[in-house]
Formats: structure tokens, C-alpha cells, sequence
């Protein structure tokens, strides 16, 4: 599986940033079949295509993963660490 995600993700700089998006958006839907939700294809498809070029549509439901995460991780935290950290998972820790 590595060698496949490998291969696609050395050949993404080739395409628009829409299938980009579409690209990690399969990505990320993998691993949250397999439970892993703070998945870095989730933040990538923000951070490195979405936010960048406005295309919006599957990097919108990767908040929605990550914001699930977030909030799984709040439940383990209190207080304002609790808030730090449901932030740093929705937005990144270079928004702190």
C-alpha cells in the first residue's frame, strides 16, 4: 500500500489542484476506514491545495474529519489545553 501511495503522490504535482483535492480526499477516506483519523492527507488537502487555490469542496470534509478527531482528543483534555488542542487539530498549530 505504501508503494502505491508513494507512486500517486509523486506524480500529483502533474495535475489541477481540483483533482488534487479529489486525490487526497480518496486518501483520507482510507484511513478513516481504518480508524485513523488525524491522517496527514486530511491536512494536506487543506493546507496544501485548498486553502491555497480556493477549490474547497473535499477540503471541507477534511475539517470535518479533523474535527472529529479533535473533539475525541478534547474528551482526554481539560480546560484550556482541551481548547489548544481541539484548535491546533482544526487549523493547525501555526495558528497558536
Amino acid at each position: 500500500m505504501e508503494d502505491t501511495i508513494h507512486e500517486i503522490l509523486s506524480n500529483l504535482a502533474q495535475v489541477g489542484d481540483y483533482l488534487k483535492t479529489l486525490v487526497l480526499g480518496r486518501l483520507f477516506g482510507y484511513y478513516i476506514s481504518v480508524s485513523d483519523f488525524s491522517n496527514k492527507y486530511a491536512r494536506l488537502c487543506i493546507d496544501d491545495v485548498g486553502e491555497k487555490s480556493d477549490v474547497m469542496l473535499t477540503p471541507t470534509i477534511a475539517y470535518g474529519i479533523l474535527a472529529k478527531a479533535a473533539i475525541a482528543q478534547k474528551k482526554s483534555c481539560t480546560g484550556h489545553q482541551a481548547d489548544k488542542t481541539l484548535f491546533a487539530a482544526l487549523f493547525g498549530k501555526r495558528h497558536l
